[in-house]
């Protein structure tokens, strides 16, 4: 019994048996081949859908399938027997996926299902539970072999993607590949593959972690248990935990966009952590593209990975030239930053500003998202040239660079300035005010700004931003001296505070002129106000006579 044409099914997802030659089988079929595709959703093999309890023999298919659920290059779902048959096909699907059988299990008053002597070559690519002979296994699997290249995200095997708890395999290997190529949940790394070395089955799983394993000599700032290994001028770019359920050895793959490493890929590095601390893997660039590096390192076994671009410059990249701004830019020269590193999971970090003049001491940036790499914070000259003035006195100005994934998410910024530079400005800590350059719109924006705790060395405010650029401490309400003139008719010119100096003049007309010094006022100058109302009232009344 032969077919050759391609089998398309649109049926729903409900509805399962989609196959090259049969649908469902409940008797036997023997000698049959199958060369079309098939393409359609759940249950789809290369030659039947769904072996309901009955049997195969000396049959085989080699047409593409491609499918979601319990799909194979032979048959989607067997419950029944399968003997001295064979699948060449190409499979793709979401979860029990295989390239012989999709979903191989045993059904209640079924004979039960067996595979004896048969053999799949083709690829291998699903989600979960993906095998190179069976997708997952809950049967009897004697005398077989698989010999394609499996891709899955989690629970991937050369012979079989994961093994129930009433299966059993005997006599059978796998000389395929089993490739675990997941999306790592990292900024950083955007896939990775794992190619075990073996030809027994074996399922894999890989999870991004949050945080790495500590053995006690651990610092925050040096992001790992081996200072020596993964030290502060390294960027962690990614840390996975790979979990494999049989002791071989493997090929790892990374693959990293460029614009998150420093230069040169060969400075990428893989490194394991065994036994307490981390041993570094030999890693070479297997593929650099223009947009993306992939590199590879063979490991004895598994358990937590870190991938780190060891050409992190602790003092950042080169400084960009000093920004000229407008007159009320006073930050202090350019070129004073610090480059903090991002733990795995970090939320914020806090550095000092290594600068020889400047208000600010300190920065603590935070993110509302988890994230990892480089935050480079700069003390520069001033907002941007073209930014509008400020509204007060800017006593710094500082500029924040974080990792891209939250470059323009909202976040929070807190700044510790000496209380000698607020002292200066004559203002109280409560009048200082973050305000951040929109670069977006070329604006500056005021924040709004809490004092968190004053001491007789510094102040430290705090506030919400929508994004990171460059920041300034304005001290938005200076104490100075105020003049008030009033014209009142019927009431006395005066000069306050030095009544001393108030003169009278009445006939019909009494302004009344009254400046009023604040403390810090220059000496002397009360006098000085008091004669400018008596000129003024004289102007006033001349001008009047002659009316």
């Amino acid at each position: 019994m032969t077919s050759s044409g391609a089998v398309t099914s649109t049926a729903p997802a409900s509805q399962r048996g989609v196959g090259g030659l049969v649908g469902a089988n409940v008797g036997t079929v023997r000698n049959a081949t199958a060369s079309g595709d098939v393409d359609g959703n759940n249950s789809l093999g290369g030659l039947i859908g769904v072996n309901d309890d009955g049997i195969i023999n000396d049959s085989s298919a080699s047409g593409d399938v491609i499918g979601t659920n319990n799909t194979g290059g032979l048959v989607g779902q067997n419950f029944g027997t399968v003997r001295d048959s064979t699948a060449s096909s190409s499979v793709d699907g979401n979860s029990s996926v295989g390239g012989l059988i999709g979903l191989h299990t045993r059904e209640i008053g079924s004979r039960g299902a067996l595979v004896l002597r048969s053999s799949a070559s083709g690829s291998v690519n699903g989600t979960s539970e993906v095998g190179g002979l069976v997708g997952l296994n809950n049967g009897t699997i004697q005398s077989s072999q698989a010999s394609g290249t499996v891709t899955g995200e989690s629970d991937v095997g050369g012979l079989v993607g994961l093994e129930g708890l009433s299966s059993g395999i005997q006599n059978s290997t796998a000389s395929s590949t089993a490739n675990v190529a997941v999306d790592t949940g990292s900024a950083n790394v955007s896939s990775t593959t794992v190619a075990l070395n073996t030809d027994t089955s074996a399922s894999v799983n890989v999870s991004t972690l949050n945080g790495l394993p500590s053995s006690g000599n651990q610092s925050k700032a040096a992001l790992a248990s081996n200072i020596e290994i993964v030290d502060k001028s390294d960027t962690v770019l990614a840390a996975l935990n790979i979990t494999v359920d049989k002791s071989v050895s493997a090929t790892l793959s990374f693959t990293i966009e460029k614009r998150n490493i420093s230069g040169d890929p060969t400075d990428l590095s893989v490194t394991r952590f065994n036994n307490g601390s981390y041993e570094n893997l030999t890693t070479t660039v297997v593929d650099n593209t223009s947009d993306t590096v992939t590199i590879e390192a063979q490991t004895p076994g598994f358990s937590r990975f870190v991938i780190v671009d060891t050409n992190a410059d602790p003092g950042g990249p080169e400084d960009p030239p000093d920004s000229t701004g407008d007159d009320d830019g006073g930050g202090g020269d350019s070129g004073g930053g610090t480059q903090g590193v991002l733990a795995i999971g970090e939320k914020s970090i806090t550095d000092q500003i290594r600068v020889s003049t400047g208000a600010v001491e300190e920065v603590t940036v935070g993110f509302d998202q988890s994230t990892t790499g480089r935050v480079q914070i700069e003390s520069v000259s001033g907002f941007p040239t073209g930014a509008p003035t400020s509204e007060g006195e800017v006593l710094a100005t500082v500029e924040i660079l974080p990792p891209d994934n939250v470059a323009n998410r909202p976040g929070s910024i807190e700044l510790t300035v000496t209380r000698t530079a607020v002292s200066d400005a004559g203002v109280d800590p409560s009048d200082l005010r973050i305000v951040r350059y929109d670069d977006q719109n070329d604006e500056l924006e005021p924040l709004e700004t809490s004092v968190v705790t004053v001491t007789d060395q510094s102040v430290v405010v705090s506030a919400e931003t929508s994004g990171f650029s460059v920041f300034g401490v304005v001290a938005t309400s200076q104490q100075r001296v105020t003049l008030t003139a009033t014209a009142t008719p019927g009431l006395t010119a005066t000069s306050s505070p030095e009544p001393e100096s108030t003169p009278t003049a009445t006939p019909t007309a009494t302004p009344t002129a009254t400046p009023t010094s604040t403390p810090g006022a220059i000496p002397g100058f009360g006098p000085v106000v008091a004669m400018v109302a008596v000129i003024t009232l004289a102007i006033i009344l001349r001008y009047r006579h002659q009316k």
